[in-house]
Parts: C-alpha cells; structure tokens; sequence
C-alpha cells in the first residue's frame, strides 16, 4: 500500500489535474466516497482495456479508508520542501 501512495503522490507532482482529483476525494466524507465508489463499479463494470483497469484500480484506491489525505498530505510535504 505504502508503494501505491508514493506512486500516486509522484504522479500528483507532475499532473496538477490528478491533484484536483484527490484533493476533491479527500475532502468527501464516508457517505459521499461510497456512492461515488458505486458510480466507479458501475462505470468501470464493462470496461477491460489496460488503461481502464487501471484508472479502476486508481479509484479504488484513493476511496479506500483514507487513502486519498495519506497521498494529499504526502503531497503537501513535498511541495513544502
């Protein structure tokens, strides 16, 4: 898991749109990432190109616990330094 953060937060450096993303995950409450997390299954349900597995696998990620403020709070303290 440690990993997936590092890598997300390094993609964030570089991709200010991917930034906005888990900013606004991060600022969702539980009730608001489950409906969009079922909006995520739903969309991505008949999906199997690489790159929509992993924009799936991404989703899933940030929406579990709090996964999106670890790679947001990793982000500010590199962008601090």
């Amino acid at each position: 898991m440690e990993e997936n953060i590092k890598e997300i937060v390094n993609a964030c450096l570089e991709d200010e749109n991917l930034l906005e993303v888990i900013k606004i995950i991060a600022s969702m409450n539980r009730e608001e990432k489950d409906l969009f997390r079922k909006k995520v299954n739903k969309y991505f349900f008949s999906k199997s190109s690489p790159n929509d597995v992993m924009a799936y696998k991404f989703y899933q990620f940030v929406l579990l616990d709090d996964n999106a403020e670890k790679v947001l709070n990793e982000v500010m303290k590199v962008e601090r330094k």
